[in-house]
């Protein structure tokens, strides 16, 4: 996620919401975003 990590400091991290319509992570009302592929792949690679 060095992209992201770019694009969103740690202050910004609490204005994530998940776009209903498209199932994004979303930061910065919008500005930036996460696919769901994306969070999917991260959640897998992530798990114990």
């Amino acid at each position: 996620m060095k992209l992201e990590k770019s694009k969103i400091s740690k202050d910004e991290i609490k204005t994530a919401h998940i776009d209903k319509d498209w199932g994004c992570l979303e930061f910065k009302n919008g500005l930036v975003d996460i696919e769901p592929n994306t969070l999917y792949n991260l959640d897998v690679k992530n798990r114990i």
